[in-house]
């Protein structure tokens, strides 16, 4: 496990601590890959420490049960987007735009990746995000997730990259050929609720 900030939140050790979202702008926090932890239910504010492609990203939040923040990889719920070391020329186009679409959504600066120093890689303070844990990947024991910026709050991220880069995915096999047409069917989407 690794530290994510050097900077400490004063009500880190609180237990029934709700963090707010300039709490969640300078943390320190775990890195959690343990296949042990059920996130199912867990939603609150995080940050996006790292989107890797159109669908898979880092998020770093409160959690209770350890009474720390942590950082773990998530999978965005209900779409696919093409595989950033795809076979084709097409397939290839649309994980890096995917890709782009997600990091504009969370408003990083174009072209910055997790060697970029946090302070660079933002366009504003804006990157927080509201997410909500709906399933566990029991492939590669990740939190499946929605997502919403909440400075665009009535539309989810997972919709927006879904309808302009992705296709309709549940978890089973994927066989889609990116050189045919899409599927998308974003019935799912709603705003955002802050409710817990």
């Amino acid at each position: 496990m690794g530290n994510c900030q050097t900077k400490k939140v004063s009500v880190e050790t609180q237990t029934e601590y709700e963090p707010t979202i300039d709490d969640i702008k300078n943390i320190k926090c775990l890195d959690v890959n343990d296949f042990g932890i059920d996130f199912i239910g867990i939603k609150g504010y995080a940050r996006v420490d790292l989107v890797y492609d159109g669908d898979t990203a880092t998020l770093v939040f409160w959690y209770k049960s350890m009474s720390k923040f942590i950082r773990t990889r998530i999978r965005m719920a209900h779409y696919d987007t093409a595989e950033m070391k795809g076979t084709s020329a097409i397939e290839k186009s649309f994980a890096i735009n995917a890709k782009i679409e997600f990091e504009k959504l969370v408003n990083f600066k174009e072209g910055s990746g997790r060697r970029i120093k946090k302070e660079n890689r933002y366009d504003s303070n804006s990157d927080i995000v509201w997410f909500e844990v709906i399933d566990m990947d029991t492939k590669w024991h990740r939190p499946i997730v929605m997502v919403w910026n909440t400075n665009n709050p009535k539309r989810s991220i997972n919709a927006i990259i879904h309808e302009k880069w992705g296709v309709d995915y549940e978890g089973e096999h994927k066989s889609h050929d990116w050189n045919k047409e899409r599927i998308t069917n974003i019935s799912y989407d709603r705003p955002m609720s802050t409710s817990l």
